[in-house]
C-alpha cells in the first residue's frame, strides 16, 4: 500500500493577486497519511480543506511544496497517472447525463484504458464487484439519476474502487445523507483499508472512523493526532469558538462531542 506525504505545501488561487508580502491562503501545510491509514481533515468552514485535498489530487497546483506517493512526486506526473493512483469522492454528485448506475460506476476504469480502448471482461468483473460492495448490484440498470442521496454517493464510492486507487480522498462524503447513510458510507471506506484522506464535518463522525486527524484553521496545520488527542474542549473552544463536554463513548470508547448551546442546552 501507499503512503502520502505533503511538506511544506503553500496555495493562493491563480486567479488572485498577490503581493510579495501577502500570506497565502494555505501556509507551510505538512500532513502525512500512513500505508492503510484513515486519515480526517477538520476544520471550520473557509479554513482551507478542500483548497488542501485540490492540491492533494492534482487539481490546484501548491505555489510551494510537494505532494508525493511513496516519494514519487504528484506534480511532476501527467493527470492520467494521478488519476490511476488518486480516486476522489465529492460531497455533490456530478452530472450523470442519463447513464445507469453500473455505466457511472465503469467510468472509473477510464484512468487505465488507452485511447479509444474499450471495456475488458476484466472491467466489467471490476463493476460487478465495487457494486456488490456497495449493495447496489439489484441496482445495476437503473438510471443513476433516480437514486437516491445515500445510493448515489454508493454509486460513486465504486466508482472510486474500480480505479483500484492507492490513495482515497474524500471531501466531505456524509454531507446532506442522514445518519445511516453516513455510517454507511464511511464503514463502506473503512474496510477498504484504502490509504484515505477525508474532510469531515461531523467531529463525531471524525472521532469514530478516523486513525488520525489533522485541525486546519486559517489555513494552518492546528493540531494533529489521535481522535483523543485532537478533539478536546481546548481545541473545539480555540478553533470553533464553541463550549462543549468531550467524554468517552460508552459503546467505542472514543471521543464523544458534545456543543453547548449559549442558553447551557446542549447539542449532540
Amino acid at each position: 500500500m501507499t503512503s502520502l506525504l505533503i511538506d511544506g505545501l503553500n496555495w493562493s488561487p491563480p486567479q488572485v493577486e498577490r503581493r510579495r508580502d501577502d500570506a497565502d491562503l494555505l501556509r507551510e501545510i505538512v500532513l502525512h497519511a500512513r500505508s492503510g491509514e484513515f486519515v480526517g481533515l477538520i476544520g471550520p468552514n473557509g479554513s482551507g480543506k478542500t483548497s488542501l485535498l485540490r492540491c492533494a489530487f492534482r487539481y490546484a497546483r501548491p505555489r510551494l511544496g510537494t505532494v508525493t506517493l511513496d516519494a514519487d512526486d504528484v506534480w511532476s506526473h501527467r493527470a492520467r497517472w494521478a488519476a490511476q493512483r488518486i480516486a476522489v469522492l465529492l460531497q455533490d454528485a456530478p452530472d450523470d447525463f442519463g447513464l445507469s448506475v453500473a455505466e457511472v460506476v465503469a467510468m472509473g476504469r477510464t484512468p487505465h484504458k488507452r485511447l479509444l480502448e474499450g471495456a475488458t471482461p476484466g472491467d466489467a468483473a471490476q463493476v460487478d464487484r465495487a457494486l456488490r460492495d456497495v449493495e447496489l448490484e439489484p441496482a445495476r440498470d437503473r438510471l443513476f439519476a433516480s437514486l437516491s442521496g445515500g445510493e448515489k454517493q454508493r454509486a460513486l464510492l465504486a466508482r472510486a474502487l474500480v480505479q483500484q486507487p492507492q490513495v482515497l480522498m474524500l471531501d466531505e462524503p456524509t454531507n446532506h445523507l442522514d445518519p445511516r447513510h453516513q455510517i454507511e458510507i464511511l464503514g463502506l471506506v473503512k474496510r477498504q483499508r484504502i490509504t484515505t484522506i477525508a474532510a469531515i464535518h461531523d467531529l463525531n463522525l471524525a472521532a469514530a472512523f478516523c486513525d488520525r486527524i489533522y485541525v486546519i484553521a486559517a489555513g494552518e496545520i492546528a493540531g494533529c493526532g489521535t481522535p483523543d488527542e485532537v478533539l478536546t474542549e481546548h481545541m473545539l473552544k480555540t478553533v470553533y469558538g464553541v463550549n462543549a463536554l468531550v467524554d468517552k463513548h460508552p459503546v467505542s470508547s472514543r471521543p464523544r462531542i458534545t456543543l453547548i448551546a449559549g442558553d447551557g442546552a446542549t447539542l449532540s
